[in-house]
């Protein structure tokens, strides 16, 4: 079954699609990189000969724990692909992170189920009620960033798809000049490559420049 992601040609309705995708990708890594730092501290912290929590617990702890730390570092390494990709104009990168982001997506919410259901068993094997509004609150605050990123990603997914087919379309075209020589548009210059018999050279013929 073939799914179609929507285009949208701009983000936010006013910027351009590139320069979204810069600031989700820049925001993204100073986010995920501050929260894998969070996670390696208190995974360090766990590890501590002095930590005191009860052994059904602690495996539970670790897990949770060591699952936050694979969804922050795949997340990173997605946002510095998309970064490298918005800044280069790479169409290449740009058609592997639109591939790849699709599994990125069935990942990062498997783990946010898995974690959600491992820190639910925590409060109850601890003896409290999960369904108090004051646990709802601390699950839905700490579930909630990860939630509103997998919808940041659909969009993203967007704003990437528009970014190829205008990489595509762009990528050049030919025609032929009234010497009957072929003209090649270089992109992201503003003159062609004429090839005749006497080789290649700038083309500065009215049609070509632009």
């Amino acid at each position: 079954m073939k799914v179609e992601i929507p285009i949208l040609r701009r983000c936010c309705f006013c910027f351009p699609s590139r320069y979204g995708l810069l600031i989700f990708a820049f925001g993204g890594l100073l986010y995920f990189a501050f929260f894998m730092y969070a996670y390696c501290y208190r995974m360090s912290w766990l590890l501590s000969p002095w930590i005191e929590v009860p052994d059904e617990i602690y495996p539970l702890e670790v897990t949770s724990t060591l699952l936050n730390i694979i969804f922050n570092l795949i997340n990173l390494v997605f946002n510095s692909v998309l970064l490298v990709a918005a800044h280069k104009k790479s169409l290449k990168i740009f058609k592997s992170f639109y591939s790849w982001e699709f599994i990125g997506v069935f990942v990062n919410a498997s783990l946010i189920i898995i974690i959600l259901g491992i820190d639910m068993y925590i409060m109850w094997a601890y003896g409290m009620d999960v369904l108090h509004h004051s646990r709802l609150k601390v699950l839905l605050i700490e579930v909630l960033p990860d939630v509103l990123y997998l919808c940041i990603q659909l969009y993203t997914l967007s704003l990437v798809k528009n970014e190829i087919n205008k990489l595509s379309n762009n990528h050049g075209f030919r025609f032929v000049n009234l010497n009957d020589s072929e003209c090649v548009y270089v992109e992201n210059t503003n003159s062609c490559i004429r090839d005749d018999d006497k080789g290649n050279y700038n083309c500065d013929c009215q049609k070509c420049t632009r």
